[in-house]
């Protein structure tokens, strides 16, 4: 009975080892997914311009952040990665991240300028990087990536425009006459190259029913609709009018009514350019807009026009003609 006992008792171990072999096998490939790092490169390109030919610093720092509690890359120190670009510079930066999950990641990728040096011009803008990060065979991988500035527009990589714009006869006096007359909120702004421009940003319109971005389908109808009532003016305008019998009429009287249709000619007119100037094909359908109503408008004018055009005459009895 023992030696019964004792032989059950080793299939038992046995089977018991087996299962933890193959949970344990089975959970080494998991770790190591987890915890290795997905590789990410970001093309960058940064151009350098120095024309008074002076051996100048040309070395410019960018910092990488995290948005929305992004995982920051390997190589990052002190809650930022940090890019030195110098002088004409193009390529991609190598980074590991450590993603743990699949999902949309947010960085911001910007210029760190913590000592403004004089007649230098630096490219201060935000680049808003999201990274799309999917499932692959073996890990995680980059799906999509997307780089846009302030105004959401996009760009294939990091651009920055650096220049050196010329020296000064005391670099050291001005330097200190520019910081005193930055602290007391005075100063005149120097005329000439490398003087800042300030450009205004035009708003685009904005209506009840959308956004810019975005194009009407019921604009598209409207447009087309007037056109067509329009080339039928076009076409009723230029042929000779016709009896119930199917005999010409010769009157000149009869062409009196054809302002109407030359004025619902040119609402159809209206119509193409006023689509053409404010919807944009390429951007995603929405139903109305702003201008809608305006469309509306061109379309039951170039009705009503058609309506008054349709001439009538009287001869021998009251006959109607087109």
């Amino acid at each position: 009975m023992r030696i019964i006992t004792h032989a059950l008792n080793n299939k038992i171990r046995g089977a018991v080892l087996i299962v933890l072999s193959v949970l344990l096998v089975g959970l080494i490939p998991i770790r190591t997914v987890f915890a290795a790092s997905t590789e990410v490169s970001i093309p960058y390109r940064q151009t350098w311009s120095n024309e008074s030919g002076d051996s100048v610093d040309n070395s410019f720092e960018y910092r990488l952040t995290a948005i929305d509690e992004a995982p920051l890359p390997d190589e990052a120190e002190n809650g930022y990665c940090k890019l030195i670009l110098t002088g004409n510079a193009r390529g991609e930066i190598n980074l590991h991240f450590p993603f743990s999950k699949p999902g949309y990641y947010h960085y911001q990728v910007s210029a760190y300028i913590p000592d403004r040096k004089a007649d230098y011009s630096y490219d201060e803008t935000a680049y808003d990087v999201m990274i799309m990060v999917s499932n692959a065979d073996n890990g995680l991988g980059i799906a999509a990536m997307t780089i846009q500035d302030e105004t959401s527009a996009k760009y294939p990589d990091l651009q920055f425009d650096t220049a050196y714009t010329g020296g000064v006869e005391n670099p050291g006096e001005e330097t200190a006459d520019s910081e005193e007359n930055a602290a007391n909120g005075t100063g005149d702004v120097p005329e000439g190259e490398g003087t800042p421009t300030t450009i205004e940003e035009t708003e685009t319109p904005k209506g009840l029913f959308t956004n810019p971005d975005n194009w009407a389908l019921l604009n598209l109808i409207l447009m087309i609709l007037t056109l067509a009532v329009a080339f039928m003016d076009a076409v009723l305008y230029f042929r000779k009018p016709k009896d119930k019998y199917g005999e010409t009429y010769e009157d000149e009287k009869l062409r009196r009514h054809g302002m109407p249709r030359i004025l619902a000619m040119l609402a159809g007119i209206g119509s193409l350019f006023l689509f053409i100037e404010t919807e944009d094909m390429t951007d995603p359908m929405i139903w109305v807009d702003e201008y809608t109503m305006w469309m509306l408008i061109l379309f039951i004018a170039a009705d009503i026009l058609t309506v008054m055009s349709k001439k009538e005459i009287s001869r021998d009895g009251d006959e109607s003609v087109t």
